[in-house]
């Protein structure tokens, strides 16, 4: 009902498997022919890269942030002709801070604008509070778990700060990879 075409995939700890299913989800939408936009929003640990590799990277979300004068375009890659990637990039210190700024903002408006779905991979929210600043800029999330390494505590605690921070989860996914 707001309009909004962005997802970010979550995990409240390490090893759930976030990367694969949002890689998964990017490829599947635009193998559906939905134009999809998938962004390696893990700055700490980047993990896209290891489902859809490319073989120039260039610039990425991490280049993008620290220099708002880099035309996005630049740094997107396009890697079927309905899925182009964002790859973290080279982040250097302190780009994981600037996640919550409105250069991030804009960045991500300017993705709704170009792109009928843009999915977001996030860092797990133990280590971080990356996912809880992308998911209230994306406004939507969706939570992954690992069976027999996902806590149902710990599910619940960063489902209620999603939804504290503006950011509606729509759903969890148990993976048993």
């Amino acid at each position: 009902s707001r309009g909004r075409r962005a997802l970010a995939v979550c995990s409240p700890g390490a090893a759930a498997g976030c990367s694969f299913v949002a890689a998964n989800l990017a490829y599947v939408m635009a193998q559906a022919g939905v134009n999809t936009l998938l962004i390696d929003g893990n700055l700490r640990e980047p993990g896209v890269h290891d489902f859809i590799g490319s073989e120039h990277y260039g610039p990425g979300l991490g280049e993008c942030l620290a220099d708002d004068t880099l035309p996005l375009a630049s740094a997107i890659k396009r890697v079927q002709p309905a899925l182009s990637v964002l790859y973290a990039g080279n982040a250097g210190i302190g780009a994981a801070d600037r996640l919550g700024s409105s250069v991030f903002r804009s960045l991500i408006a300017q993705c709704l604008r170009d792109y009928d779905l843009t999915i977001v991979d996030t860092p797990p929210s133990s280590t971080s509070a990356d996912a809880r600043r992308i998911a209230a800029v994306t406004h939507y999330a969706l939570v992954v778990t690992r069976r027999d390494r996902t806590f149902v505590k710990d599910v619940q605690v960063l489902l209620d700060e999603l939804a504290a921070d503006g950011a509606e989860p729509i759903g969890t996914y148990l993976n048993d990879f």
